[in-house]
This record gives C-alpha cells, structure tokens and sequence, in this order.
C-alpha cells in the first residue's frame, strides 16, 4: 500500500461514518476488495470507516517495524489497545497524530489513555 493510500485511509477513518463522500467509500472498497478485506453491507458507512481501519491494521501488521519508526518523534502516543470515539472522532494507534491528540486534549481528553504525553 502506497503512503498516499495509508494517509486517505486514515482521513477517512477521522472522519468517521457522518462525513464520508461517496468517493471516500468507492476508495475503500476498491482497496479492499485488492487487499481480501471484508466489507460485511457496502451500504453502510460504519462497516466502510471499519473496513479502512482493518486495511491500516493489515498494512501495520506486514511491517512491524515502521511503527518504531513512526514513533520515534512522536510527543503522544498511546496505550495499546486504546480504540475509542471521542465526539465523533476515532481515537487509535492508527490515527493519532501530535496535531489530533492536542485537539482532543483540549476539549478534555483523558491523558491516561495515553503511554506518552
């Protein structure tokens, strides 16, 4: 998966299921389809926020080593196994950045779901 992918991948998925276009959805399909990932109702814009998650998650897993990399200047990163909504915004590994976790804290974020911040 190209870089520019994972980034569109991950817009969508902060973006949620509210404010995903019809072309948000036909990216996710179509990388999904290449990429075996099932998509349990096409129709429904949870299961496309929750299929672009899983295509994150499968290209985390085939290169384990880019994670350390990624946060290695990292100032937040969180706890393992943190995947929460917080307003309408998705809080994980996947989509956190320094830029998001400020936003968040800001509107009141709790720090102890993060390991560094």
């Amino acid at each position: 998966m190209t870089q520019e992918q994972k980034e569109r991948l991950r817009a969508i998925v902060e973006k949620g299921a509210r404010r995903i276009t019809a072309d948000d959805r036909a990216f996710v399909r179509e990388l999904a389809n290449m990429y075996n990932v099932n998509i349990p109702n096409n129709r429904c814009r949870d299961c496309i926020v929750d299929a672009a998650f899983d295509l994150l998650r499968l290209d985390h897993e085939e290169d384990p080593g880019a994670e350390a990399e990624k946060n290695a200047d990292r100032r937040y990163i969180l706890r393992p196994g943190v995947d929460v909504y917080f307003g309408d915004v998705r809080v994980n590994a996947e989509t956190m950045t320094d830029e998001l976790a400020e936003r968040i804290i800001a509107r009141g974020f709790e720090r102890n779901f993060f390991a560094k911040c």
